[in-house]
């Protein structure tokens, strides 16, 4: 026999429902501690003194009329003047920029611990990966905390490292850099210094008066000589030994000392 559902029955049901319905729609209130931590979080920064930086005002920054055209578009480049890094005016707005910043870092309290502890983790020895140009090796370290990396030489895997470049000494601050074409002028006017090159060249203007077509000479068979002998040597050097090269370079000097002494041109 089937039963009927009397409004008795359902009654429950409607309740039960409206429950589960209204407690769907209402948000859930987070619990006593959940509040009271957020408001602890809120109001940390003002704790340790970083909740009170206030914002930052920045200095304007001037607008130029400049516009370049790609592909047939005018591009508006108002702040094109900043790219220009050696000007007074690019200086002034560096400078400018920099007051706002760091008056906003040294109101930082845990700076100075942030600071302390990287350049703890960051000072320790730094070697980069050795060169070998025949039984030399050439490779850059670093002490620690030293502002460029230093150039050594070092003669087989037991010998003593030797200071070849130490770009740290240029300046007092260490900063100073040199580039390319710099350090191969100071090398190679070092490695030139009483020469031969330089003999020639004294010989040749003390017996001819134009100096400047005596320098342009020496300096154009210098050239000559030593640029097929940069190439040259780099692949030499790879499977000739360093040793056998300077021996060799020592029987043409002395060679030609002793051609010299016997005074040998006379015989031409």
């Amino acid at each position: 026999m089937r039963r009927l559902l009397t409004p008795a029955h359902l009654l429950p049901l409607v309740l039960l429902a409206a429950f589960l319905f209204g407690f769907a729609l209402s948000p859930l209130a987070p619990p006593a501690g959940a509040q009271s931590g957020q408001k602890a979080a809120a109001t940390a920064p003002a704790a340790d003194g970083v909740g009170n930086i206030t914002k930052p005002s920045y200095p304007a920054t001037k607008k130029i009329e400049h516009v370049d055209k790609y592909h047939g578009v005018d591009v508006a480049d108002p702040y094109r003047w900043l790219e220009d890094e050696n000007s007074a005016d690019t200086a002034a707005w560096v400078e400018a920029e920099n007051r706002v910043t760091f008056s906003y870092l040294e109101k930082i309290p845990f700076r100075a611990q942030i600071a302390a502890r990287l350049e703890k983790l960051y000072n320790y020895p730094k070697y980069s990966a050795p060169s070998r140009r025949g039984e030399y090796f050439i490779f850059s370290k670093n002490d620690g905390l030293q502002n460029q990396n230093v150039l050594y030489i070092q003669k087989g895997l037991k010998g003593t490292p030797e200071v070849l470049l130490d770009p740290n000494k240029l300046s007092a601050d260490g900063t100073s850099r040199l580039g390319v074409f710099a350090t191969t002028v100071i090398t190679f006017f070092l490695a030139e210094m009483g020469d031969k090159t330089q003999l020639a060249t004294v010989a040749l203007a003390a017996r001819y008066s134009d100096l400047a077509a005596v320098v342009a000479g020496t300096t154009c068979g210098m050239l000559i000589a030593d640029v097929p002998a940069v190439f040259v040597g780099d692949k030499l050097a790879r499977k000739v030994s360093m040793k056998l090269v300077h021996g060799i370079a020592a029987g043409i000097f002395a060679l030609l000392g002793a051609l010299t002494l016997f005074n040998v041109g006379k015989l031409f």
